[in-house]
């Protein structure tokens, strides 16, 4: 039998270990750590730095959990290395980090639902390369929070072996040491150039552009990765304007034998005026060959080729031959002109409600107010003041309500015969952001965050395929309308859609110029309707894995025992919406779900205009 004393000894041991216990990390720890949550907010861009240069970065999170979180003391908050846990950082920067492996939070207290901030300096290795660190919020003493897989790319540059530059393929075989130049390493900036001209056919005068070097790497004249002026819009196009000082019919060759970062590069070089008469617009790209095309400021000069008895359209209006029955037909709810879309002239201005014939048939006609043009170049319709052109011969009819016909398309209007294919196309040109409004790869209904998902996707999409000069450039393409069997790209309806789903064209306009990268490159981005529980690797399905990384099998819990839907590859549409729906996870969080080791960027594209194919006559 236990007296009282006995008991109140047992009492006393069983407290005393229950202190030690708690004291040990056991115990309170376990459970204070459920009441620690984040989520990622926002962080700075990456940074291109040369050896030894220090930079800020910053990050925020928001606190998720039940807790407060706190600057100092035993259980304070702070920014630990992570991918390994704990891990001594290359760029510590002693003023600025408590630690090789930990970084104070701005705030002394952030309440749940707050957001706390983390703003450092990193000091680049002496090594060049590509770097990733990685970071995690930690709580002293209590646990880990979310590994939401936060890191910076660095990009190093300007220790001794970068300098060495290789200047040929076969370098590496003479020099090991010397450095094969990558896109990432390669910028520039427009700063001046000479004035737009006049020319009598065959005249020869000189012009020239200047641009700066905002990279990280030597322009140099010559080499296998020599830096050029090449044509552009589209890239590599053949010129009408060849002079004898060019390389070939698409380059030009740099005045200095080399450019250092932050020096100006200069190209001079003559142009010849073609026979035909006409304004042209010329338009040229910085390019180091082999590696990358530099940054597109639309460069270009206005050639005014002038032979008063001359003219590139001839216009028979006193005998107007039949409109083909086979003939598009545009008209619009405005004034639009109608052009000659290579020499960039003029031929008629048509008011609203007006309706022009187009057709080909060895040369370009043309049928408007009356009046009949032959051209002898592509013609384009360009809508004025905002007017929306609506092409009369093309039906795309919805089954649900039969009123309704998306043949309504913002800006221009084109039709384009090719050789290639023997077709004649009937092409929608408008900017990027205007494309983007009227994608009907998703409805009006749907979450915001998936909106946003779907018009970054789709972004990246024809981004990617515009750099590498068009999925379909046979047919002076970028992307074909999916519409009416109209190829497997991206499902376009133009301005119709735009108006009815007006949802949709605020998440184009909430992420504009966002887009999926990998290593800081633009990263394909395929995407299907459902999975059947998992996503399928770029492999798996195409093959060639190793060169679309990002594309991996990742679980697709939403659609656990369904049937799959398309090819499988990249993005569940179904799943993404369910994350957004149901989780509330972010744009930029599926994203990274789906396409692994991804990151968002932002880029200008307001110069950037998308060829879409509408349909061919």
């Amino acid at each position: 039998m236990i007296n009282n004393y006995g008991r109140c000894l047992i009492k006393t041991a069983w407290a005393l270990s229950m202190i030690a216990w708690t004291m040990s990390g056991v115990g309170l720890n376990v459970l204070q750590a459920a009441d620690y949550a984040s989520n990622w907010k926002s962080q700075s861009e990456y940074l291109n730095l040369t050896a030894g240069q220090v930079g800020e970065v910053w990050v925020e999170f928001e606190n998720t959990g039940g807790a407060n979180w706190y600057k100092d003391g035993d259980n304070a908050i702070h920014l630990g290395t992570a991918n390994k846990l704990d891990r001594a950082s290359q760029f510590f920067v002693q003023d600025s980090w408590l630690t090789d492996n930990r970084i104070e939070m701005q705030q002394d207290v952030v309440q749940p639902g707050q957001v706390g901030k983390f703003v450092f300096q990193v000091k680049a290795p002496s090594q060049s390369g590509v770097y990733r660190e990685y970071f995690r919020p930690v709580v002293e003493n209590v646990a880990w929070l979310n590994d939401q897989g936060v890191y910076w790319e660095f990009r190093v540059s300007g220790s001794v072996d970068f300098e060495d530059m290789c200047m040929s393929r076969d370098d590496l075989v003479t020099n090991d040491n010397c450095v094969l130049p990558e896109a990432w390493m390669y910028s520039s900036k427009w700063k001046a150039q000479s004035d737009y001209i006049q020319l009598k056919p065959g005249e020869t005068k000189d012009v020239w552009v200047e641009f700066e070097n905002t990279g990280q790497a030597t322009w140099y004249q010559n080499g296998d990765y020599a830096v050029r002026l090449g044509t552009s819009n589209p890239i590599d196009r053949t010129s009408l304007f060849v002079g004898d000082d060019w390389i070939n019919d698409h380059r030009l060759k740099m005045v200095q034998a080399n450019v250092q970062t932050g020096e100006v590069a200069k190209f001079s070089f003559q142009i010849k005026a073609p026979n035909e008469v006409g304004t042209y617009k010329e338009y040229f790209r910085p390019v180091a060959e082999n590696v990358a095309w530099l940054n597109d400021d639309g460069v270009f000069w206005q050639v005014e080729v002038v032979d008063n008895d001359s003219n590139d359209s001839d216009s028979d209006n006193g005998n107007v031959p039949e409109i083909n029955s086979g003939a598009a037909k545009v008209s619009s709810d405005g004034t639009f002109d109608i052009y000659n879309a290579y020499t960039n002239q003029l031929i008629e201005t048509v008011d609203s409600g007006n309706q022009v014939a187009l057709y080909y048939d060895g040369k370009y006609q043309v049928w408007a107010d009356g009046k009949y043009f032959e051209v002898p170049d592509y013609v384009q319709l360009r809508a004025k003041d905002g007017a929306i052109l609506r092409v009369d011969s093309y039906n795309d009819i919805k089954s649900w309500n039969t009123s309704l016909n998306d043949n309504m398309f913002r800006d221009t209007i084109e039709i384009r015969y090719s050789d290639a294919t023997d077709q004649i196309w009937i092409i929608n040109e408008l900017p990027m952001e205007s494309y983007l409004a009227g994608m009907a790869e998703t409805s009006n209904d749907a979450a915001s965050e998936y909106l946003k998902t779907m018009a970054v996707a789709e972004r990246t999409y024809v981004t990617y395929h515009k750099n590498r000069g068009g999925r379909h450039p046979e047919n002076f393409v970028d992307l074909y309308n999916s519409v009416n069997g109209n190829g497997d790209d991206q499902v376009y309806r133009g301005y119709g859609f735009e108006i009815r789903n007006p949802n949709v064209a605020e998440a184009v306009e909430a992420t504009a110029g966002k887009i999926v990268t990998y290593n800081g490159k633009v990263a394909v981005t395929p995407y299907f309707s459902q999975s059947d529980g998992r996503t399928r690797s770029w492999d798996e399905v195409w093959g060639n894995g190793d060169n679309y990384p990002w594309c991996k099998s990742v679980a697709d819990p939403y659609n656990e025992g369904k049937t799959l839907l398309g090819h499988g590859v990249g993005m569940s549409g179904s799943g993404a919406r369910a994350f957004a729906e149901n989780d509330g996870k972010s744009y930029d969080w599926i994203l990274k779900y789906y396409y692994t080791g991804v990151d968002i960027s932002k880029e200008d594209n307001s110069k950037v205009r998308i060829r879409v194919g509408i349909y061919k006559l």
